[in-house]
């Protein structure tokens, strides 16, 4: 009685399938079940890989605080207490402080 069920199913799927051919069997056979040493790199890079947006992003986000905290932060931080002024020179704008050293550096 099933395998009378399974052969209508059977018969049934093969009738709606008769216009649907495989013509690319040899292409996932290779990619499937790579032979040379060519296949079985082109296997390796052909990964699919998930990568956590959330994790990897407060990771990122972690790095970007720790090392972009010295240059942005902690630089702006040292003029505030100085009470140098900006000094305009040929249409670039520097600390008085660091001018006249770079001044006396080169004057001598």
């Amino acid at each position: 009685m099933m395998t009378v069920e399974k052969n209508r199913i059977k018969a049934q799927l093969n009738d709606e399938l008769a216009h649907y051919h495989f013509s690319k069997q040899e292409n996932v056979l290779q990619r499937t079940h790579p032979i040379t040493r060519r296949q079985k790199i082109s296997a390796i890079w052909n990964k699919e890989i998930t990568i956590p947006l959330l994790p990897v992003g407060a990771v990122c986000m972690t790095l970007l605080l720790m090392f972009g905290y010295k240059e942005i932060i902690v630089p702006n931080m040292r003029h505030t207490g100085d009470k140098t002024e900006l000094v305009e020179i040929a249409g670039n704008t520097y600390w008085k402080s660091d001018y006249e050293r770079l001044v006396a550096r080169y004057e001598d």
